[in-house]
């Protein structure tokens, strides 16, 4: 294997890395609460949480799998105005 080999492989592997690990989480959440449902946290992450790679300790994340391959979805929330909210 040549130097250019080790490098163009280095490359690909640093160019595609984040999508493989990307796709996994999103299969497993998909498994684990399905596909275009909005799923809320009801309680805050503690250390052992390992849903949310590093998750504030201080906030509840939602979590959806969307599947846009047919149509696009649409999200509506109330407002909020007693917390802050992004």
């Amino acid at each position: 294997m040549s130097v250019d080999d080790v490098e163009l492989a280095a490359r690909a592997y640093v160019a595609g890395y984040p999508l493989v690990v990307s796709v996994r989480t999103m299969q497993r959440l998909a498994g684990l609460m399905g596909v275009n449902g909005l799923v809320w946290q009801d309680r805050l992450a503690g250390p052992r949480s390992r849903v949310i790679v590093a998750p504030n300790r201080d906030t509840l994340y939602p979590v959806a799998v969307l599947d846009l391959r047919s149509e696009p979805m649409a999200l509506r929330l109330p407002e909020v105005t007693d917390r802050y909210f992004s």
